[in-house]
């Protein structure tokens, strides 16, 4: 399986959640949004109640080794659900769970914008035509595009563990401003990445900017799996400006 990732510090083999109401049987035909809807809960917050994560490849690694998924319906990308699955077990949470992370993260009013000269919108370099990359996805992000707070907490764990090399603290706040068309997610080690959403569905951006300087422009193209996961492509990193 190409897109697996183990996680930093995993959980059990044989990890059951606190909390969870239901143990249920996968089966064929069934992926992570069928059975989320069955249960009246949010398909991020089933992902990461059951595996404490929302990263593509560490969930296809999670669904491998512990609900023991042996089949894969997109040529050998990520694991699918299946009768033949073993144990096959997924843990459903209590429906009024809304939040994607079990953290107490505050989403600032929109009358609470960042007061420094760091909080703007990113531009697209010159040479990437926002209207461009939409014709290439395969999969369905409209959940993701109608919840900014989440999507630019996934990017911005993202940027911090792929351009940076640093492991996401837990999420102190986020804050967007009213037309979402940036966001800055704040974490409780100090650091901020500014996320900006103004050019979906085309592409999104992500830059450092607490603690100072600025860390480089990385601009990135996305698209879903079939159980609605964010995937991101990097298209460039540059320290514009410099």
């Amino acid at each position: 399986m190409a897109n697996e990732s183990t996680p930093d510090d995993p959980l059990p083999a044989d990890f059951e959640p606190e909390g969870f109401v239901e143990k249920h049987r996968v089966s064929d035909g069934e992926d992570w949004a069928s059975v989320a809807a069955q249960y009246n809960v949010n398909v991020k917050d089933l992902i990461y109640f059951n595996f404490h994560t929302n990263v593509p490849e560490e969930v296809n690694w999670y669904l491998r080794r512990n609900t023991g998924c042996n089949v894969s319906k997109d040529g050998g990308r990520n694991w699918a659900f299946s009768s033949t699955a073993d144990p096959g077990l997924i843990y459903i949470p209590p429906s009024e769970v809304i939040e994607m992370e079990p953290e107490d993260v505050t989403v600032r009013d929109d009358s609470q914008p960042p007061t420094d000269n760091t909080s703007f919108a990113d531009e697209l370099p010159g040479d990437i035509d926002a209207a461009a990359e939409p014709k290439t996805k395969t999969g369905d992000c409209s959940g993701w595009e109608r919840d900014p707070q989440s999507f630019a907490k996934v990017l911005a764990d993202h940027y911090l563990r792929t351009e940076l090399g640093a492991q996401p603290a837990l999420v102190k706040s986020i804050w967007c401003d009213p037309d979402a068309i940036y966001c800055i997610v704040t974490y409780e080690d100090g650091r901020e990445v500014r996320v900006t959403l103004k050019y979906q569905p085309g592409y999104v951006i992500a830059r450092g900017t607490r603690p100072l300087p600025l860390t480089q422009r990385c601009v990135y193209a996305y698209d879903c799996t079939d159980s609605g996961e964010l995937v991101f492509t990097k298209r460039s990193c540059d320290l514009y400006p410099p």
